[in-house]
């Protein structure tokens, strides 16, 4: 049965064949940085530019809705006659502005942390074939912990990401409504 300490070159007595541990061992490595790859490059990827386009989003609303506020509401007076179309639109800045922040919160902040393993037993001298194995099974036990903790971060990413969506969807909604009660 392999064992997963890692042994001085001096200390291995006798050399056991681990080349069928070995090879299954680097193909499951090879699987699982795949893996690892596909989670905390690919789809963060897709989740960033997601959230960069929400933003981006969020910004032109408040843009429009400010340009509304000083074209219809040019004086207090002006407000003061129509207070209704007003209030739901300052309701719409704020959501805009809420969905603003959140996006800046998830876009920050949110790192993978890549691991990161010596081998320098696989060149020393007196090499072990079983310091191999237990160096291939710690690589894909830490890889295995890398991909969980980036599902994690894509989880709360994804968490926000709706967040911003229903933000903005009440944002617009709220907007267009505020422009028909004005014009009412």
């Amino acid at each position: 049965m392999p064992t997963e300490e890692l042994k001085s070159p001096s200390q291995a007595p006798l050399e056991k064949d681990w080349s069928k541990e070995i090879e299954i061992a680097e193909a499951l490595c090879k699987q699982a940085l795949e893996s690892y790859k596909q989670v905390s490059i690919d789809r963060l990827s897709i989740q960033q530019t997601v959230i960069r386009n929400y933003l981006w989003l969020s910004v032109t609303i408040l843009a429009a809705e400010f340009a509304f506020i000083s074209k219809a509401f040019g004086s207090l007076e002006s407000f003061l006659v129509h207070p209704c179309p007003g209030i739901v639109l300052v309701i719409s800045m704020i959501a805009a502005l809420v969905a603003l922040l959140i996006g800046i919160r998830a876009m920050t902040g949110t790192n993978i942390y890549d691991h990161v393993e010596v081998f320098d037993y696989l060149t020393a001298d007196g090499y072990d074939q079983g310091n191999h194995y237990a160096i291939l099974k710690k690589k894909i036990r830490n890889t295995k912990e890398s991909i969980d903790k980036a599902y994690n971060l894509i989880h709360k990413r994804g968490t926000s990401m709706r967040k911003m969506n229903k933000a903005l969807i009440f944002s617009v909604c709220t907007g267009v409504f505020s422009t028909f009660l004005f014009f009412i």
